[in-house]
């Protein structure tokens, strides 16, 4: 008989974990969870107070008080936790980390925020300093695998979640592989092999659930299944990620249901200036959808003007959205489509692309029949 393939291999101990469910997570290992979008990799830990706190004068306290701030970052409106959390590690050097655990999670956090910063370069290079002092550092290799992932490297993404057997809980290392499945392969046969996966296990009552449902719910987009896909998506409003939230509107307003949208996004009571980009974008799309007044689109086009008056690629899939959908041109549409591009690779962002340029096409053609300037 020939040896089988890595492919072969991995579909056989992807079909082992669902026939004999999840193992109990080796010792002190914890589940951790990849986030989708813009979001960052992170350990839903202890909450912070809203009210940051000075990090104290020893190391291994300003990487606790460190971390800390990103888990709560994650939540909306907490967005500024970020700058504080990167402002602290600035003034660690590696002088003053003496202890190897220590060192680790200055890399991971490093990577965390260099993730949130759409800087997957920077990342990827803090997680294989990781990665060198823990080889087996679950969250590492997850968070290494969803940004390979954004970055469009399918391989490098698989090399990741195959290192988690025998690591991670069969759950954990089973889904990476099935997420970079649905990218790479099909969609179609990822998501009835994961519905089946969480079906023999049982859903988590860990990070590790919200996790699974943004993957479902992605997988069901991406097929069409906008009902579906926001059925899967069931943490009440405010236990909500960022990019949970974003994710659940986004399907909402596919489905026509704009007043949802507004209505769970205001239940915040989160000042706008203060309300991620994301969230801003989508309320603005859901009051343009209803035809009423402006308030929100009026917010929008402010911030919209301020990230580009500092060229912001970070936000260029945000940029593109609003001048597609809330305030249409073309050409601005199209150029922070290709910045964004260049970063993340995803579906969503090819999609992103591809109306882009479809409606650049459309303007074109519509200037040639005119006999009108392009420019």
């Amino acid at each position: 008989m020939k040896a089988m393939t890595r492919t072969a291999k991995q579909w056989l101990l992807i079909a082992f974990s669902l026939i004999l469910g999840v193992a109990a997570l080796p010792g002190n290992a914890k589940p951790y969870t990849p986030s989708h979008s813009d979001s960052v990799v992170v350990d839903w830990g202890e909450p912070v107070s809203t009210a940051a706190s000075l990090p104290a004068q020893s190391a291994a306290d300003t990487l606790r008080w460190a971390a800390r701030q990103v888990v709560q970052a994650k939540k909306p409106g907490q967005s500024f936790r970020y700058a504080l959390a990167q402002q602290a590690l600035d003034e660690l050097t590696l002088a003053q980390i003496t202890g190897a655990a220590e060192r680790v999670e200055l890399w991971r956090l490093r990577a965390s925020l260099a993730q949130h910063s759409h800087h997957f370069d920077e990342a990827q290079d803090n997680l294989q300093q990781v990665l060198a002092l823990a080889p087996d550092h679950i969250e590492a290799r997850l968070m290494a695998a969803r940004i390979a992932l954004l970055s469009g490297e399918v391989e490098p993404a698989e090399q990741h979640c195959q290192k988690l057997l025998g690591v991670s809980d069969l759950l954990t290392a089973s889904a990476c592989l099935l997420e970079v499945r649905s990218v790479s392969a099909s969609a179609e046969q990822a998501y009835p092999a994961l519905k089946r996966l969480v079906e023999r296990s049982g859903w988590p009552d860990d990070a590790r659930r919200p996790w699974l449902e943004q993957m479902l719910a992605s997988m069901a987009e991406r097929q069409g299944k906008f009902e579906e896909a926001a059925q899967w998506l069931s943490l009440p409003v405010g236990e909500q990620s960022v990019s949970y939230l974003s994710q659940w509107a986004e399907l909402q307003l596919r489905l026509d249901k704009p007043r949802r949208v507004m209505h769970a996004i205001s239940s915040l009571e989160i000042a706008p200036d203060n309300l991620d980009d994301v969230l801003l974008l989508q309320m603005a799309l859901a009051e343009n959808m209803l035809g009423e007044e402006n308030q929100w689109q009026s917010r929008m086009e402010r911030r919209v003007a301020l990230r580009e008056a500092r060229n912001d690629w970070q936000h260029a899939a945000h940029l593109s959205r609003y001048y597609l959908d809330i305030d249409p041109d073309a050409q601005r549409a199209l150029f922070w489509a290709r910045r964004n591009i260049k970063a993340a690779r995803e579906p969503y962002d090819k999609e992103l692309l591809r109306r882009a340029e479809q409606a650049a096409l459309t303007r074109n053609q519509s200037m040639d029949r005119s006999g009108g300037n392009r420019s």
